[in-house]
């Protein structure tokens, strides 16, 4: 069964674009989140999660599948999710990789990565970024999980940082606690945002000209 289910995956991963996932290998993916996970499946996972073939949002998809599924604990992550934060900048797979590193560390060993992390909110991050450690199973989990305080100053900088920033898509979506994404505004009100963002990248443009 196990060989079976790896064979599905690296089969139905051929398939897949360095941007995108195929159908099949997704659905595969979401399987996996409630199966028992093998040795062989979670260094497959760790693998594309570290890859530099693929955008981080592809690679977030194998990292969701080692958050969720309760089972890749007993796999000792611990150096994997350290490596992998330091490895990475973009702050939507760092939070995530900090949630993994959080079930294995100690408040002391979570505390320094947890300052630096601090550091990285006072700069500029997209939409996707904010929408990710905002998110409930983000930062929120953490303090939740925790209640370390460094992880409590850590939310409470976020907010304040968060509150400050205009973004064109801020709080378009959030991530529920399968770490799927959650639109949380009307189509309307989506539609309404795009064209308000195409009419601002228009005025860039010509007072350019």
């Amino acid at each position: 069964m196990e060989s079976k289910c790896l064979f599905e995956l690296e089969r139905t991963y051929k398939k897949c674009a360095d941007w995108t996932l195929h159908d099949e290998h997704r659905k595969l993916l979401n399987e996996l989140c409630y199966m028992e996970l093998t040795k062989e499946i979670v260094d497959f996972l760790c693998e594309k999660i570290v890859s530099k073939k693929h955008f981080w949002d592809v690679r977030f998809e194998y990292l969701r599948v080692l958050i969720v599924n309760p089972s890749s604990i007993k796999f000792e992550l611990k150096d994997f999710y350290l490596g992998a934060l330091k490895r990475n900048r973009r702050m939507a797979m760092k939070i995530f990789f900090i949630r993994g590193y959080a079930s294995y560390a100690t408040e002391e060993e979570l505390t320094p990565i947890i300052k630096k992390f601090i550091q990285s909110l006072y700069k500029t991050m997209d939409d996707a970024d904010w929408n990710y450690v905002i998110s409930n199973p983000g930062l929120p989990y953490l303090v939740n999980t925790y209640k370390y305080d460094c992880l409590k100053e850590a939310l409470e900088i976020a907010k304040i940082e968060y509150n400050k920033v205009k973004l064109p898509f801020k709080g378009v979506y959030t991530l529920d606690e399968q770490l799927n994404q959650v639109i949380t505004i009307s189509a309307d009100e989506y539609r309404d945002r795009l064209n308000e963002l195409e009419n601002e990248l228009s005025k860039d443009y010509e007072g350019k000209l």
